[in-house]
Order: structure tokens, then C-alpha cells, then sequence
């Protein structure tokens, strides 16, 4: 049985743990958002994110400031897909449904296994 290809969610805290499932080869697609994570954890997590990431930010965010997100877009370079709320705070807002549907559909390609690749086992 071949090991599926996923993609992963985390919001605040959880964008943490989606990172952190992002090293695995399954993993294609990552999504954070209002990511809390530090400078210096965010070099260290987003190295090891083999797929594309989407970066969802609230721009009156106190938790997760979203001037964070030039870092972290730096740090990913052109694996970021940014999303943007202007208001909303800490949540999962409305302005970021279709953004996050619409960066899946784009790697839509990307979660079949090809004919010359090792998939790893189950």
C-alpha cells in the first residue's frame, strides 16, 4: 500500500505541529495560520517543509504580528502563498476560505503518486 500524499492546517499553536508534519515526504501542502512562531523557531521549522506553504495573517493580530510574515516569506522564499485579512484578530477568518481552497487546487497535481517514484510503504 502506498502512503498517501497530504496536505496539513494549523492555526496559532497547531501552525507549529503542521511545520513540524511539513518534513514529511507525504506532505505537500502546509497551511498556517496566524502562525505564533518565533523568528528563530520559524528558521529552524520551515528548513525542513518539503511542500508548499500558505502563510494566512490577520493584520490586527496581536498574538501573531503580521509584520512576522516578511520573515517568514523570506524563510520560504517562493514556496509562500500569502494570505492576508485586514481585520479579524487571532481566528480563522471568512477572507481566508477561498485563498486556502484556491492554494490547494493549484497543488492539485501534486497529490497523485508518478510512475517513477518511490513512494515510501505504509
Amino acid at each position: 500500500v502506498m502512503a498517501p500524499k497530504v496536505a496539513v492546517l494549523g492555526k496559532s499553536w497547531g501552525s507549529r505541529m503542521a511545520a513540524e508534519a511539513g518534513a514529511s515526504a507525504q506532505v505537500v501542502a502546509v497551511g498556517l495560520v496566524v502562525p505564533p512562531i518565533s523568528e528563530d523557531d520559524a528558521g529552524n521549522l520551515f528548513r525542513n517543509i518539503h511542500g508548499e506553504v500558505a502563510l494566512a495573517m490577520v493584520g490586527d493580530d496581536k498574538v501573531a504580528p503580521i509584520d512576522r510574515g516578511d520573515v517568514y516569506r523570506k524563510l520560504l522564499g517562493d514556496r509562500a502563498t500569502w494570505i492576508e485579512a485586514k481585520t479579524g484578530g487571532h481566528r480563522i477568518v471568512p477572507d481566508f476560505v477561498d485563498p486556502l481552497v484556491g492554494f490547494l487546487q493549484r497543488l492539485r497535481g501534486r497529490w497523485s503518486h508518478g510512475e517513477d517514484e518511490v513512494a515510501p510503504e505504509l
